[in-house]
């Protein structure tokens, strides 16, 4: 094969490859809202039956958390039959320490079947800076 064919296949599967991606993206950009703190705050508030989810390790959500979050370990083996158990119906607001776990979530509940994602961007670290309230758990770990 020469080698302007091979140029020519990797351009092609790049091209492809690039088209999936996009496709993808736009569809998951119709499910999920990227939100600062404020506006997570605000739509926790306004939100309906919103499911509060902390995909954080235990040992970082018994330290402190927002009230009323679930904790699933995106870590955990488990996760994916842990988050099949929430209400597909209802809102989804995510949230990690950072905001790098919680993005890498969302694709796992878009592919699940749940069509309302509202993540916190830059995570539990920014809500903190912005002294937001935090439930503190009683356990010194």
């Amino acid at each position: 094969m020469s080698i302007l064919k091979i140029t020519l296949l990797i351009i092609l599967l790049v091209g492809v490859g690039y088209v999936i991606f996009l496709k993808l993206f736009v569809r998951l950009s119709k499910h999920i809202q990227i939100l600062n703190v404020d506006e997570f705050e605000n739509h926790l508030k306004i939100t309906k039956d919103a499911q509060l989810i902390d995909v954080r390790t235990p040992r970082e959500f018994e330290k402190h958390h927002i009230a009323g979050a679930k904790n699933i370990d995106f870590l955990n083996p488990g996760f994916r039959r842990e988050i099949k158990k929430l209400d597909k119906s209802k809102p989804i607001m995510v949230y990690c320490h950072s905001g790098y776990r919680s993005k890498m979530v969302l694709p796992i509940f878009c592919s699940e079947g749940f069509s309302t994602i509202y993540e916190l961007d830059t995570g539990f670290s920014a809500w903190q800076k912005s002294e937001k309230e935090v439930k503190r758990c009683c356990k010194n770990k």
